[in-house]
């Protein structure tokens, strides 16, 4: 039977006895003796703030996983460890905060702080992924069988090179576990992936097929993806009018276009911003689908445009046919001279990529 309040009360509450006072000076006596017994026993032990600073930061990652992962999903443990975070530096040099933000051809090096949840850990495997307007790129590692004491702090390094001419933009870094073939999200974070101009490998004489022989070419090839904007250097070719530009691109990752959507902004810019011009590269117009002839007859929105060059894609096309992949020829032709330092290319769709693989500009000699 469950007592009356007032009954567990009265016997919590009882009246103090007579040997109770002498419970009360030892306790008494104990808290004026602490200060002493404290400064006498520990005064060389203390460490200094910075010191508690530095041992701090020897085991407290920048990044933190958001939810513990033992927390999160108990039977998921990682062997006997628990991923609490990561460090991280692009090119040697540390980075905090988020969006991550590096540029296409960078080295990411992690350094993953685990936590011994066992008296031994068993081998696992961590996977890091970069997903955004293109193909995801993925590494594997294998973090190693370790015999760290259990509830230390032990790290692991890794190093994850996301290639140039891959794509840029807005994307998605994830890291995971895998224990056999299950896989595990520990952690997601925005990323922004700047873009990085590369030489362009088209051959001279069919650039000239395409845009005619009165060419100046950029040497320059691109990818963008959402949200992503390069500005490239123009050379001050003597002796050259520049009326129009030559753009050799193509499409790839996006759904289905409308023609002439505008995919990508051009401007070329002067020290004048009255002598400022604009071009769009649009869908079916200057540009088109790498991959058009995957599709039947009809199912794109788009035309094709003239074809600047073609290979074979790697996989059949919709019917089980082998199909080519295509880059086109864009011409953007002004009423008046060319006169800008500068491009600059922004891309305007909030899925897939441009391809860029050179500009050429268009005029003609002055003598």
């Amino acid at each position: 039977m469950v007592e009356p309040w007032f009954r567990y009360t009265a016997r919590r509450y009882r009246r103090p006895k007579a040997h109770d006072g002498c419970l009360i000076v030892v306790v008494l006596c104990a808290i004026a003796l602490a200060p002493a017994l404290t400064s006498d026993c520990f005064a060389q032990e203390v460490p200094s703030i910075e010191e508690l600073h530095n041992s701090l930061s020897e085991i407290t990652p920048d990044y933190n996983m958001p939810i513990p992962l033992n927390l999160r999903e108990p039977e998921s443990d990682l062997a006997g460890v628990q991923l609490l975070g990561f460090d991280l530096s692009v090119d040697g040099k540390s980075t905090t905060g988020t969006p991550i933000v590096y540029q296409e051809g960078s080295t990411l090096q992690f350094t993953l702080f685990f936590s011994a949840t066992a008296v031994s850990q068993a081998a696992h495997r961590i996977k890091v992924e970069v997903s955004g307007a293109g193909p995801t790129l993925s590494q594997g590692f294998q973090v190693p069988e370790n015999k760290a004491p259990f509830g230390t702090v032990f790290k692991q390094d890794i190093s994850f090179v996301h290639p140039a001419g891959r794509y840029s933009g807005k994307a998605l870094l994830t890291i995971s576990s895998m224990r056999d073939t299950e896989k595990r999200e520990l952690y997601v974070a925005p990323v922004s992936v700047l873009p990085k101009a590369r030489r362009s490998k088209l051959e001279l004489k069919d650039l000239q097929k395409a845009f005619g022989k009165n060419i100046r070419r950029l040497n320059t090839a691109l990818r963008l993806g959402p949200s992503s904007s390069i500005t490239i250097d123009v050379r001050d070719y003597q002796a050259f009018q520049v009326h129009g530009l030559g753009i050799v691109s193509a499409t790839g990752y996006d759904s289905n276009p409308r023609q002439k959507q505008a995919v990508c902004k051009v401007e070329f810019m002067s020290k004048d911003p009255t002598e400022n011009q604009t071009f769009l590269l649009e869908s079916g117009k200057t540009t088109a689908k790498a991959d058009h002839d995957y599709y039947p007859k009809g199912a794109l929105k788009t035309k094709k445009i003239e074809v600047f060059s073609s290979s074979d894609a790697p996989k059949p096309n919709a019917e089980g046919m082998p199909f080519k992949i295509h880059d086109y020829v864009g011409v953007f032709n002004s009423e008046r001279k060319l006169k800008g330092k500068q491009l600059k290319f922004s891309y305007l769709l909030d899925e897939g990529m441009l391809s860029v693989n050179e500009i050429v500009l268009l005029g003609e000699p002055t003598h």
